[in-house]
């Protein structure tokens, strides 16, 4: 005895284009039966009919906490940190003085030797680069041209 033998008559039968559409007419108005009654309020509270510009009979407390920085209290908070600090002044070191006035000189030394050069074989654009070179100073290349062509007189003021 085969599994189809088992089974009822009734199960085979297909259904007929009225039954289906009855049974999609009964989900359509089952589905909007649902979302009318998920939407339609039956109670409603007096904040769900507030609208703009009415009072509150109660007070409504957000469902979460939002915070964001705001630029204008954050530029005040630093003006009235900055506003806070006083200066504090050190006195002079007379030995950083001296350090800044001796790599001075030697500066000026080195551009002195450069400018004062008479080797035919050093070309103005060598010159130029020597300059551009010196530490802890550095020209740029207007800046040294116009070192090398300075008159005598004006660079010795």
């Amino acid at each position: 005895m085969s599994f189809q033998n088992r089974m009822p008559e009734s199960s085979n039968k297909k259904f007929g284009r009225g039954e289906v559409i009855k049974l999609l007419a009964v989900a359509v108005l089952f589905i909007a039966a649902g979302v009318s009654i998920l939407e339609t309020q039956f109670f409603p509270s007096a904040i769900s009919q507030l609208k703009v510009n009415d009072i509150a009979s109660e007070n409504i407390t957000a469902p979460a906490s939002i915070s964001y920085p705001s630029e204008l209290a954050t530029a005040a908070e630093r003006n009235r940190a900055e506003s806070r600090v006083t200066p504090l002044y050190s006195r002079p070191d007379p030995e950083v003085a001296r350090t800044q006035l001796a790599v001075a000189d030697n500066v000026l030394a080195f551009l002195d030797a450069v400018r004062a050069d008479t080797d035919p074989n050093l070309s103005a654009a060598e010159k130029l680069d020597w300059i551009m070179q010196v530490q802890p100073v550095s020209f740029s290349k207007e800046e040294a041209a116009d070192i090398l062509n300075l008159n005598e007189s004006l660079w010795q003021d």
